[in-house]
């Protein structure tokens, strides 16, 4: 359920909120290959939104805990909030219990669930991008508003951005008043 992915990374419409930096982070980088959600994430391009609470204790150790030999993830004090930092392609849902034994996240560290999607790309945006409070989410996802967008299109080599009818954010239904976090979402 839920709106869907964009067929092309430079047209994403949605935001999915990631609890903590260092998970952004580890997103971000290539590490982080499963997105645990209590629902299926339709295929698809969305942008990775960093919520504005800093990762809890247990989180960042967790991370630190999945990461390769060497590595280290930043403090979280020095990784931006409440901005969206990549794009991600989300490929195949698989649900925790019912992993195919073949299945690239059958064994992954970062498979919780209880529905994993499978991370197939991830496009670093050159920069940061704040989004604003104040936005809408539906299904755990937030609609980006028209800067945000075309800031994206622009990333992506699009020279001119323009939003159709049916493109336009303020045409979808919202579901829940929150910018920062999901109630229906795990890391």
């Amino acid at each position: 359920h839920g709106p869907v992915g964009a067929a092309d990374p430079a047209r994403t419409k949605y935001a999915v909120t990631i609890q903590g930096g260092v998970v952004a982070w580890a997103i971000r980088k290539g590490y982080k290959k499963v997105m645990n959600r209590t629902y299926g994430m339709h295929p698809g391009w969305f942008a990775v939104h960093v919520a504005k609470q800093p990762a809890k204790a247990g989180v960042v150790k967790e991370v630190r805990s999945s990461l390769p030999a060497g590595v280290l993830p930043p403090k979280e004090d020095v990784i931006p909030h409440g901005v969206v930092t990549c794009l991600v392609k989300f490929g195949p849902v698989f649900h925790r219990h019912k992993l195919r034994t073949d299945a690239e996240v059958a064994n992954d560290v970062w498979a919780s669930g209880p529905f994993c999607t499978v991370i197939e790309e991830v496009i670093k945006l050159p920069r940061p991008v704040v989004l604003k409070t104040g936005v809408k989410a539906q299904f755990g996802l937030l609609p980006l508003k028209k800067p945000v967008r075309a800031y994206i299109a622009l990333a992506q080599g699009v020279e001119k951005f323009e939003v159709s009818e049916d493109d336009d954010e303020s045409s979808s239904e919202s579901s829940s008043d929150s910018s920062d976090s999901s109630s229906s979402s795990s890391s």
